[in-house]
């Protein structure tokens, strides 16, 4: 058998094939030949009309290839060659002449084309639209060598591999989902250079179709020459062209995109270009996104363009805006553009980047030309976004509806500037920085920050998602029917918190440092509990305090003027006061424990739990005391010693009782007949009782409850009834003994 040779144009890089020696044949290669198998054999496809690739009666000598053979398809008609299983030859070559169409149906089974071969498929001219070699029915074709592809179309699931020799394109065109052509090696968009059809074999050299996909290290557009025609005069230069079209289609390259000369790339309707790389643009080539998205890592020689009509771009490293830039003089981002530069983008002076509807990212924005940011979305991702003159966006910005802004870092409002999220529109930064004024205006502001370091003013009405960090200086001021709402897990002041009749809360805890103020009348709410080292000033009306309070060393609550201050939740007294004057009430209904005094001459209503200190101490108050129906005093009895070893309530005004009183006695101390324990005293008197009375079991033993006029002891008495674990004077009261002591 005489194989056929075919000349070859060096520039398109065309493998060409080689003629193979048959080698002696052995009995064995006989006895395999009989068997239906062919061994280093080139075998011609003879059937006109297709058939089975294994049927043998298809293949010239009556052979079916297998493996270390070569076969080839010459088609002048339109047939199919259909699989019943899977196959592995070496080199296979198709050939077509104008008009018929070679379709290889692989019925979901695979061929391999083994090491060191080639896969080579050409057409003899034919336009485009005509496909002269057709890949379907699922499976793949795996080639380890070089594949060289020409008016080919991969479709309908195929895979279709090649090895790191890379590929050579002439017209290819890969569509569907599932169909894909995978290489290891680089790919080779070439000029195919007939007669004839020059012009048809340039335009869309690659087609990306339907969900297609094609997989490469490295891909080049080149250009070829134009010999004589009919269409073009010889000797002209005409570059490929690529088209990358579909929802899901795409050409991805992990290495760089190289377009070598005026080479057009569209990426339309959802399609995708991704370049693990840079973008190589040598002379005056362009990459047209028409609903599509590109990305790269970034782009080398920048001769060339970017068209960007719609879709994503999305560009790593520096870009600038201007006269001959790849992105053009200028950029106007309406609806439906989403533009994505990684490092700097630098606008030059007399031009403009504008957003109105659409998307722009970028690490940061440099340069005297202008910004303008109607509507949509700008995201800065290494750069502060600063409020104030000669800032990005001017000295007043305000987040009217359609405006979302993302920046990774910082928003800075510096003094004498305002910064307003009002209408609608969203902020999410890292921190806002204000030296300024932020105005909340509605109470779906839209902030989502990390904090907010306040050394300026906020006020007005809304929600801020994150932490406050009020610094000296700093003032946060909520009004009559105003609410404001941080909702970060810890917040600090160290400036001034003024409520003025409207409420304020925080998510997590707050922490009102030494040099902190809380001021006013409304509501504070402190999801995660307010610890107290500065002032807590309370005055002129009615204040609810939601959350657990610890009032720390030097920590002071001032309640005056009036007011009246309810504490919702337990409260730890440890600091230098808690304040109530003249006229004034502090109502408590959680547990209330520590070692701080209560002073002024106001009345402290316990509605809940007290404990006095933190553990028997004396717990002092000028004025006066209340314990309601509710309440439960606790005493602690360790020993004999008044405040050291047992608890003393010490109140300067009046005491009036109600509720429960519960003793306990402390480990390691034992009550003996005749131990006084004087808890309370009370410099103007006591009046009512408690309503019940919860004592320790201790056999033999009884207490004697001394109701004085300005004073309430507990006496230990003999007992010769057992004690039970607790005594309710109501129903036991045989087992304490209650003495009221009257003055004359």
């Amino acid at each position: 058998m005489v194989n056929r040779e075919r000349r070859c144009d060096a520039r398109q890089g065309v493998t060409c094939g080689r003629r193979r020696r048959r080698g002696a044949v052995s009995l064995a290669l006989i006895a395999l030949l009989a068997a239906g198998s062919a061994t280093a054999a080139d075998l011609n496809w003879v059937s006109a009309g297709g058939g089975a690739f294994n049927d043998p009666a298809n293949w010239d000598g009556n052979v079916a290839p297998g493996a270390g053979d070569t076969v080839s398809f010459a088609a002048n008609s339109n047939f199919t060659v259909t699989f019943a299983g899977g196959v592995t030859t070496d080199k296979a070559s198709f050939s077509t002449t104008s008009g018929s169409n070679l379709v290889i149906d692989l019925g979901g089974h695979s061929w391999t084309v083994i090491p060191a071969a080639d896969l080579v498929g050409f057409d003899a001219g034919i336009p485009l639209e005509t496909p002269s070699l057709t890949l379907q029915g699922g499976g793949a074709i795996g080639v380890a060598g070089q594949t060289v592809l020409g008016g080919a179309t991969i479709q309908g699931g195929t895979v279709l591999f090649g090895a790191a020799a890379g590929a050579i394109s002439h017209r290819v065109t890969v569509s569907g989902n599932g169909s894909r052509w995978t290489l290891l090696g680089d790919l080779d968009v070439s000029y195919e250079g007939r007669a004839v059809t020059s012009v048809l074999s340039r335009d869309n050299a690659l087609r990306i179709l339907a969900g297609g996909a094609v997989e490469a290290v490295n891909a080049s557009l080149s250009t070829g020459i134009v010999p004589d025609s009919p269409v073009l005069p010889g000797g002209q230069v005409r570059p490929v062209t690529a088209l990358i079209d579909g929802l899901d289609s795409r050409l991805e390259l992990s290495g760089s995109l190289v377009l070598a000369e005026a080479n057009l790339v569209d990426v339309t309707n959802g399609a995708r270009l991704v370049v693990g790389q840079d973008i190589d643009f040598q002379a005056g080539g362009v990459v047209t996104v028409t609903g599509g998205e590109l990305t790269a890592n970034g782009l080398a020689a920048r001769n060339g363009r970017i068209v960007f009509n719609g879709g994503r771009v999305d560009l790593g490293g520096d870009v600038s805006i201007g006269a001959n830039r790849v992105l053009g003089a200028g950029l106007l981002l309406s609806a439906d553009h989403d533009l994505r530069i990684g490092g700097t983008t630098t606008i030059e002076a007399g031009r403009n980047v504008t957003i109105d509807g659409g998307a722009f990212r970028s690490g940061a924005i440099a340069g005297p030309g202008s910004f303008d940011f109607v509507s949509g979305r700008f995201e800065l991702t290494q750069q502060d976004l600063v409020i104030g003159n000669g800032g990005l966006l001017g000295s007043a910005l305000t987040l009217t509806s359609g405006r979302d802004i993302v920046v990774a870092n910082d928003v800075v409002v510096d003094a004498g500037a305002l910064f307003s999220p009002i209408g609608g529109g969203t902020l999410t930064a890292a921190r806002i920085v204000n030296q300024g004024q932020v105005m909340l205006d509605g109470f779906a502001s839209g902030l989502t920050v990390g904090s907010v370091v306040n050394a300026g003013l906020i006020l007005g009405n809304g929600r801020l998602v994150a932490e406050l960090d009020n610094q000296a200086g700093g003032e946060v001021r909520v009004s009559t029917g105003q609410f404001v709402q941080f909702t970060g897990a810890a917040s600090n002041n160290d400036g001034a918190l003024n409520v003025l009749g409207g409420a304020i809360e925080f998510g997590g805890s707050l922490v009102n440092g030494e040099a902190g103020v809380i001021a006013g009348r409304g509501t504070l709410i402190t999801g995660g509990g307010l610890d107290n080292r500065g002032r807590v000033n309370l005055s002129g009306g009615i204040t609810d305090v939601l959350g657990d309070v610890t009032n720390l060393a030097n920590g002071q609550i001032i309640v005056s003027g009036g007011a009246t201050v309810t504490f919702f939740d337990d409260l730890v007294h440890n600091g230098s006061e808690i304040r109530v004057s003249a006229g004034s009430s502090a109502v408590y209904f959680g547990t209330v424990s520590g070692a701080g005094p209560f002073t002024g001459n106001g009345t402290n209503f316990f509605e809940g739990q007290f404990s006095p200190g933190n553990s028997p101490t004396v717990t002092s108050f000028e004025g006066d005391v209340a314990f309601g129906a509710a309440s439960t005093l606790v005493i602690e009895l360790g020993g004999l010693l008044a405040g050291d070893e047992y608890d003393v309530i010490d109140v300067a005004g009046r005491a009036t009782l109600g509720g429960t009183l519960r003793i306990d006695i402390l480990g390691g101390h034992v009550p003996r007949v005749g131990d006084l324990y004087t808890f309370m005293l009370a410099g103007i008197g006591i009046d009512g009782a408690f309503d019940l009375v919860e004592l320790p079991a201790i056999a033999g033993l009884a207490f004697l409850l001394n109701y004085g006029d300005d004073t309430l002891s507990l006496q230990v008495v003999a007992s010769a009834v057992p004690l039970p674990a607790g005594v309710w004077l109501a129903a036991l009261p045989f087992l304490l003994l209650v003495r009221r002591r009257r003055g004359a």
